[in-house]
């Protein structure tokens, strides 16, 4: 099974130095709009998004004050990284990954809301479970399994498409094991899970 990689351009990366901002100062407020360009290919359910977004200096103190939202104002699980600092330790750029929910063939804007009262749902942080045969890792957002006695890459996999926090057999993207092969070079032989 192939897996389509999205390659993200936010078409609002220009226009985010024209919203009045000073240079530097007070944490500020405000939003932007944010379109995900999936290249002219038709938007795909469960395919994930990422994409970096300037700031100038002292206008977002930490990631803790980013929030994604749907243009409705619900919170769309994301993960915001700090990619650079200012000197005065303010987010220079963020990166923000998340897994946007096609209309159509399209995408829906999303808004990036920042400023020191918002925040942004905790995912829970990582979550482990395990038993004898295996381990499973959930994030809120991915559902990962992997075997302890199979050698291989991943036995399952599901995304959370709908946000609703449980991963159903329609958010399932890997239903049998993905084998890994490895070759060493050698003496040409073969490792297979």
């Amino acid at each position: 099974m192939h897996r389509r990689v999205m390659v993200v351009r936010w078409a609002v990366t220009v226009g985010i130095m024209l919203g009045g901002w000073t240079t530097a100062g007070a944490e500020q407020s405000g939003n932007l709009t944010l379109r995900v360009d999936a290249g002219g290919r038709p938007a795909a359910a469960g395919t994930p998004a990422s994409g970096g977004i300037p700031f100038p200096m002292g206008a977002v103190a930490t990631v803790d004050h980013l929030r994604l939202e749907t243009s409705q104002g619900s919170e769309i699980p994301a993960n915001y990284w700090k990619l650079v600092s200012w000197p005065d330790g303010s987010v220079k750029a963020v990166l923000i990954s998340f897994v946007p929910v096609p209309q159509g063939d399209a995408y829906p804007d999303v808004v990036l809301h920042y400023g020191p009262s918002v925040s942004h749902a905790a995912s829970g942080g990582v979550q482990v479970v395990q038993d004898s045969s295996s381990m499973t890792v959930t994030n809120g957002v991915l559902k990962l399994q992997f075997s302890k006695t199979r050698f291989s890459i991943l036995e399952q996999a599901w995304t959370d498409l709908n946000s609703d926090g449980t991963f159903s057999s329609g958010e399932q993207w890997l239903t049998a094991p993905a084998d890994l092969v490895v070759k060493d070079r050698k003496t040409g032989r073969f490792f297979r899970g």
